[in-house]
């Protein structure tokens, strides 16, 4: 198979075998990304005797487990679990798209030499977070062993190979008893060495059959028993016991042996092996091994939360034993030296003096180590689009989003249930939580246009407006005194009743996320520049004067944003190319700090909003694994049915004719074509694997032999562009007009098209943002009064275009006949207006409360409902998108990814 290209896969090398499968490397040619590739490979068991020979197939069984990995990798999202691409079958042969891995597995760590407590502990913390995860979506692994942990040379522990993992019953883990229904058991272990596999003669997922590896099961999954999230937790308890000892706990010379073992027999003391234990962690050992699950731990996080209050202890101990003994040896070695040669008490004095002093000078040269990330804890479980604002110290404040929707939310620092947090006005956006903890700054949001600032209180009350402040965004100081707010491209600071605002700067692009120093002398914010796909961090003194780039330079084009300090005031956490880093701000008495920001988080999950606990003992931030599917509506239904097995796409465009259709993958933005059934696919355009050159909003020609779309990469306007539904290279359009250009759409003779993006040729309001090409003598022409609209789309009849105002309020219908606008629908959020095919309709998306798809007709205006968007959470390059089928039923991505909240805890010197 080696070189061979599966779907978009070409296979690069093999990586390993056995009697499961085969795993190669392989590079996804389609984001230009190494994965690993994991086929099943095993034949049908062999016939009984006198039955005739059966060709050869995949065992059920085995082909169960197969999927089933697959199943339950995929629905887990987390730093410490291996990632599942994606899935898909060649020529009979399953197979699983897994993120590659450089390493090895924890087997040949131990096999390689004792592990430090250090590196024990945190490999250690690192699993049972990942476990935690797993059984907070209720699934159970059922297989932890050595085998099935890897470390990665960054030293990240992974956990693999969730073919046995199981789904238990609703509820907690941990609460599954005797009163659950059972089955007879059937437990039948294969002889062999200790470690061989227990098989099982009927369902993988059927209580009373023991899965798993002997030398590692708990005694009720050896019994058969229904097991829950501590079967797990006694799994590692081994795994723990043989990386401390590097003995397993259970040992025999059969498989019967180690059950036996397993179910009557205490392990030896881990310190009887190795003394130099901590006896903490032998208590942690013992507890996880109990026999009896009641007396074990009960949660991962529980088990994890031990394993952290002992390395903490642990660090602690050595510091102060090493610095105490340095001490001691520096002085008797000064005074012993002094006493001989001089004699005399003033003597060692200036002795001990000097040494000090230059104790100082050498640790002030020295830099402070740097900060990292020892481990995640997953806080949210249901997947939606967030925006992580504050924290009062309990609990976490933030903003979820679905499409046009959102709305403010709120859940404990530890997890449990999600709630949202009722508003005086659906339109609030929440922008901070007030240093006390006892209110919500807010902001009355329509559309993209800034609103009024308004205090809300927590615990209910009316809230009150911050005199007549409006912002786009916004942040109180730390004292509450306070409040810096945004508007476009000007930032501003005001007293916390309104009064006394003063302009402190005014940069290029638009500024968002205000944040102040504990000091209250500086404020860092984000410069977003939409156009060009590009953001990065700026600094100011709060008192106004020398606003400028916290990082100039560092990446380009820029891409930093969301930052925030530590209580301390000692770090400034921010995001940068897809994960956490951290900038030291000060350093101690006798250490300086690094100049340089360092990464705190790296990996397949990109996390973003980093949000430091009101201890500053935790950092919270957002991973997230975008994901999606085209859904149809169905009329007949009244519900969004998959659209060609679930396509991953957004954008989606048919012909005229409706037998083709257009289409941008997603997340990664590359143009296909297709027949309408979904036969006949080409890829038109190949994005980077950083998402640059992402295409967007593809249109036909009235011939269906051409496609108009446009594209957005980082760092650049967005561009027009043509390309042959055959194939080719694409042809950008006004390839010297150094302006905005997007959105184009074709004139219903084919010989023009329009598009959208301001020219700049006035003040604000800007120019011409309207224009029409003629691709046969390339004149260009501009909309009159086009200033205020933006993403125009030409009626087939080609009298008018109908186009969205800059702020989203209004849809408004352009005549060419008159020449004039004339306004359709405003007075809320309008988004992606769609003409039918017949043009009778103009369809949009309406709403933030109670989205809708709604249209209306163009002869007399009339609106009307189509289809609540209430329940349908949506994603795709702009969070929503909206087009028709061929008989004008609404297509829509919906959000098959996740966006969860994350406990990071962090050693910070």
């Amino acid at each position: 198979m080696i070189g061979q290209t599966i779907s978009h896969y070409r296979i690069l090398e093999k990586l390993g075998g056995g009697g499961m499968g085969v795993v190669y490397k392989a590079e996804d040619t389609r984001l230009g990304r190494l994965v690993a590739m994991k086929f099943l490979n095993l034949p049908a068991p062999r016939p009984s005797p006198g039955q005739p020979e059966r060709a050869p197939e995949h065992d059920p069984q085995a082909l169960e487990r197969f999927q089933r990995e697959a199943r339950a990798a995929s629905a887990l999202s987390h730093p410490n679990i291996c990632v599942v691409h994606d899935v898909g079958e060649y020529e009979g042969q399953p197979f699983i798209v897994m993120e590659l891995l450089e390493g090895r597995t924890l087997k040949r760590l131990i096999e390689a030499g004792p592990l430090k407590i250090e590196q024990l502990l945190d490999l250690a913390i690192q699993i049972a977070n990942a476990l935690a995860a797993a059984h907070a979506k209720r699934i159970i692994h059922r297989d932890i062993k050595p085998t099935n942990l890897f470390v990665t040379t960054l030293g990240e522990a992974k956990i693999l190979d969730f073919g046995l993992a199981k789904l238990t019953p609703g509820g907690e883990p941990g609460t599954l008893t005797a009163g659950d229904i059972r089955r007879k058991a059937v437990t039948r272990a294969t002889q062999g060495a200790p470690g061989s596999v227990a098989r099982a003669d009927a369902s993988l997922t059927d209580p009373g059959i023991a899965l798993g590896t002997v030398a590692y099961m708990s005694p009720e999954q050896a019994r058969g028993k229904d097991l829950d999230a501590r079967t797990d937790l006694f799994s590692l308890g081994a795994v723990l016991y043989e990386m401390a000892t590097r003995q397993q706990p259970f040992t025999g010379n059969t498989a019967v042996d180690v059950l036996a073992a397993i179910l009557t027999q205490a392990p030896k003391a881990p310190r009887e092996v190795d003394p130099e234990l901590p006896a903490g962690l032998e208590r942690i050992i013992l507890t996880a091994l109990e026999k009896d699950r009641d007396l074990r731990y009960q949660s991962a996080a529980e088990l994890g939360a031990d394993l952290k209050r002992l390395r903490r202890d642990s660090t602690s101990g050595q510091r102060l034993g090493v610095a105490s003994a340095g001490l001691a040896a520096g002085r008797e070695g000064t005074i012993a030296r002094a006493m001989s040669k001089l004699r005399q008490r003033w003597w060692i004095a200036a002795s001990v003096a000097v040494v000090a002093a230059a104790l100082m000078v050498y640790l002030g040269l020295r830099p402070l180590p740097p900060p990292k990330v020892t481990g995640y804890q997953q806080v949210t479980n249901d997947a939606i689009a967030k925006d992580l604002v504050g924290t009062d110290g309990v609990r976490l404040y933030f903003t979820e989003y679905s499409g046009a929707a959102h709305w403010i939310a709120q859940i404990a620092t530890g997890g449990g249930e999600l709630a949202r947090v009722p508003m005086a006005s659906p339109s609030f956006q929440l922008f901070d939580v007030s240093p006390n903890g006892s209110s919500l700054l807010v902001g009355e949001i329509t559309g993209y246009e800034q609103g009024p600032l308004w205090a809300a209180p927590i615990l209910g009350g009316s809230p009150h407006r911050l005199g007549n402040l409006t912002a786009r965004w916004a942040a109180w100081s730390s004292d509450g005194q306070r409040v810096a707010y945004a508007q476009r491209s000007d930032l501003y600071v005001a007293q916390s009743d309104g009064s006394g605002a003063l302009k402190l700067a005014s940069i290029p692009g638009y500024i968002s996320k205000p944040a102040w120093s504990p000091d209250d002398r500086r404020i860092r914010f984000t410069e977003v520049d939409e156009q060009r796909l590009s953001q990065s961090l700026w600094e100011v003194s709060a008192e106004g004067g020398n606003p400028h780039p916290l990082f100039p330079g560092w990446h380009n084009p820029p891409d930093e944003c969301c930052g925030r300090w530590t209580p301390d005031g000692k770090y400034f956490v921010f995001y940068a190319q897809k994960g956490i880093w951290a900038l030291a701000e000060q350093g101690g008495v006798l250490r300086r700090a690094s100049p340089q920001p360092v990464p705190l988080t790296s990996g397949p999950i990109p996390f973003t909003e980093p949000l430091p606990s009101r201890d500053g003992k935790r950092l919270y931030a957002l991973g997230m694994v975008p994901r999606g599917e085209v859904v149809r509506y169905d009329d007949r239904s009244k519900q969004f049915v998959p659209f060609l097995s679930g396509l991953s796409a957004d954008c989606v465009s048919f012909s005229k004719d409706g037998q083709w259709m257009a289409y941008v993958t997603f997340p990664d933005g590359a143009l296909w074509r297709s027949k309408a059934d979904g036969s006949d696919r080409l890829q038109l355009t190949q994005p980077s694997a950083d998402f640059s050159s992402y295409a967007l909003n593809p249109r036909w020609s009235p011939d269906g032999s051409e496609i108009a779309y446009f594209a957005m990469a980082p760092g650049r306007l967005p561009r027009i562009y043509r390309v042959s539904a055959s194939g080719g290279p694409p042809q950008e359009l006004l390839a010297n007009l150094n302006q905005d250009k997007n959105d184009p759409n074709w004139s219903p003779d084919g010989k023009r098209v329009c598009f959208g993006g301001a020219s700049g040729t006035a003040g604000p309001p800007p120019g011409p943002n309207i224009h029409i090409l003629d691709l046969e003598t390339q004149a260009l022409t501009d909309v009159p009064d086009s200033n205020r609209y933006f993403s125009p789309r030409w009626s087939p009849d080609g009298r008018y275009l109908v186009a969205l105002s800059l702020a989203a309020s209004k849809l408004a219908l352009f005549d060419f006949y008159s020449q004039k606008w004339k306004t359709v629908v405003e007075g809320g959020l309008y988004l992606w207006p769609y003409w039918s095919h017949d043009g009778r309709y103009v369809y949009y998306v309406q709403g933030v409360t109670n989205p809708a798809v709604m249209r209306f007709r163009a002869a007399d205006r009339k609106a009307e409902r189509v289809v609540d968007l209430k329940d349908l959470h949506t994603t795709g390059f702009f969070g929503i998108s909206l087009s028709l089928t061929p008989d004008d039923q609404p297509l829509m991505t919906r959000d098959l990814g996740t966006q969860e909240i994350f406990t990071l805890d962090w050693q910070a010197p």
